[in-house]
């Protein structure tokens, strides 16, 4: 799906409560924005962890 605002006419949902009564809700338009976020490469969130791995074993091995 490409990225933007999609809009869509109306929308009914129909549910119920704990109680078990049928409830509604109604909406005359609903609009949708997608947009897509940027996801680290996998490379990059090894080096990150080897470096965190480093730190930890640095500071362990400082108080023996």
């Amino acid at each position: 799906m490409p990225d933007g605002t999609y809009t869509s006419g109306p929308l009914t949902i129909f549910y119920s409560d704990a109680a078990g009564q049928s409830l509604s809700s109604r909406w005359d338009s609903v609009s949708v924005t997608v947009g897509r976020q940027a996801v680290p490469e996998p490379a990059s969130l090894a080096l990150l962890g080897i470096g965190l791995a480093g730190l930890g074993a640095m500071q362990r091995f400082r108080r023996l």
